[in-house]
């Protein structure tokens, strides 16, 4: 268990299992931004095979594996005290992390720091060694939808499912048509094996054209609404949701609060000491 105050942000977060419960130390009173982060997702290369027609960050083959990221990494979040480090990181949000040379070292020594490694991966890349690494010193797997490698997906699911004590998640782009179909498949298909799918907004942004999603996207919160109401809460949504949510009478409850408060992004190039708003918005973070 790790708890983090922030007295001028009238803010206690408590993590345990995986988990953050948020408090308010005066519950008369919001909670504001805290100064740190609870979680940061980070970036340790921009190269990638899977070669997405829809990528937003353009991570292509010929990418690069950043350098140095464990000297980096201990620059950053060994230099500080123990409770100011995030709790977690997610490691992707420009290119396949399983494809560095240093990935396994790399959440080793994370783990290490006290702070609990997860990724996003297209699968294309699980040896047992990354399998082994991943049970060990991992939290959690996120394991990305993409209908052109549907069957390298299927094949990672086969290695991930039998990993222990990994919560296993799932991202799915949503708005492009047929992507709610396929969420249905999966849901359908991986019922007892995803903690969460977690749903993504399509972006015209990198490799994205312009699509029209707002059919999509009501369709999948009606879909959603339909469900048990204990399968109901095994769907999250991606922080760029959030503006088209709020002002939608939506048929499903859902928790929201303003992006990038809790979290912050950080690629391990020549930039790594900058912690920046997300990898949809790299303005470098203020508190």
């Amino acid at each position: 268990m790790k708890i983090r105050i922030d007295k001028e942000a009238n803010y206690r977060g408590v993590f345990f299992n995986g988990k953050t419960v948020r408090q308010r130390i005066d519950p008369s009173k919001s909670i504001g931004t805290p100064r740190l982060p609870e979680i940061e997702d980070v970036a340790i290369n921009n190269k990638c095979l899977a070669n997405c027609s829809y990528c937003y960050t353009s991570a292509v083959k010929e990418g690069q594996n950043f350098d140095n990221i464990i000297d980096k990494a201990l620059e950053v979040w060994g230099n500080l005290e123990k409770e100011n480090r995030p709790f977690q990181i997610a490691i992707g949000g420009a290119g396949e992390a399983t494809m560095h040379p240093d990935f396994c070292e790399f959440i080793a020594n994370v783990h290490a720091m006290g702070i609990v490694p997860n990724y996003t991966t297209n699968g294309m890349h699980l040896d047992d060694r990354t399998l082994h690494f991943t049970e060990k010193y991992c939290g959690g797997v996120a394991l990305s939808w993409h209908p052109h490698i549907k069957k390298i997906f299927h094949e990672a699911m086969a290695k991930l499912k039998y990993l222990n004590n990994i919560k296993l998640n799932t991202h799915v782009i949503l708005g492009a048509p047929g992507s709610l179909d396929d969420l249905k498949f999966l849901y359908e298909t991986y019922t007892e094996n995803f903690d969460y799918y977690v749903i993504l907004p399509y972006q015209a942004a990198g490799r994205g054209t312009h699509v029209e999603t707002e059919i999509e996207w009501l369709n999948t919160f009606q879909w959603i609404a339909s469900l048990p109401k204990e399968q109901q809460s095994k769907f999250a949504f991606g922080a760029l949701f959030y503006e088209w949510m709020k002002d939608k009478n939506l048929p499903l409850k859902v928790d929201m609060y303003e992006p990038e408060i809790y979290s912050g992004y950080r690629m391990m190039d020549d930039n790594y000491k900058i912690l920046m708003k997300s990898s949809y918005d790299t303005t470098p973070k203020t508190y």
